[in-house]
């Protein structure tokens, strides 16, 4: 397993049947004036990155890699951005995104897309406590067309336009019951 699908698994496997708590935008500073209103639909790319927070202590920070070839990569702020250089924008409690805040976490499925053998993609499936499901991508790429590219495309409850091209990686998910463990299958 190459260390960029390790640290992906850890970090997601750490907050696996978590509630998800908020939800930060964090684009390039010079791009978040003509980013605000398209954080209000469920689907939209910007360049930067994407922080969920499952708890005090539990939190995932997704961008992507300053090298080709560009995949999704959970790390941590200091270690791909200059200080200053994102904005933080939380989800709008009047948007399509508040559907999400305080659903647990089930599963992650990631993605590559050829020539990579590198994740490009994670789709998010949360259940909130009525039993409504929700999904959301974040994944590398220029808009809806994920693979190659420096932006990252956030969708909700849509896929990506070229989602037949992408090959599945891994899941991982809750096993039932009690005291559920994540299990990764791929």
């Amino acid at each position: 397993m190459n260390s960029r699908l390790e640290r992906l698994t850890l970090a997601y496997n750490a907050v696996l049947g978590r509630r998800l708590r908020r939800v930060i935008w964090m684009p390039l500073s010079c791009d978040t004036i003509d980013l605000v209103k398209a954080f209000e639909q469920p689907g939209f790319s910007y360049s930067g990155a994407v922080r969920l927070i499952f708890g005090p202590e539990e939190e995932l920070f997704l961008t992507w890699a300053h090298h080709a070839p560009m995949t999704l990569i959970a790390s941590t702020e200091a270690e791909c951005w200059s200080p200053n250089t994102l904005d933080r924008i939380s989800a709008s409690t009047t948007s399509p995104w508040s559907d999400v805040i305080g659903a647990t976490l089930n599963s992650v499925d990631l993605y590559l897309a050829s020539p990579s053998y590198l994740p490009v993609a994670a789709c998010h499936t949360l259940t909130l406590h009525g039993g409504s499901r929700h999904q959301f991508w974040v994944g590398t790429g220029y808009g809806a067309t994920l693979g190659e590219g420096d932006e990252l495309w956030i969708g909700l409850d849509q896929d990506p336009d070229d989602l037949r091209t992408l090959t599945l990686l891994k899941t991982l998910r809750l096993t039932p019951g009690p005291g559920s463990i994540p299990r990764t299958s791929g």
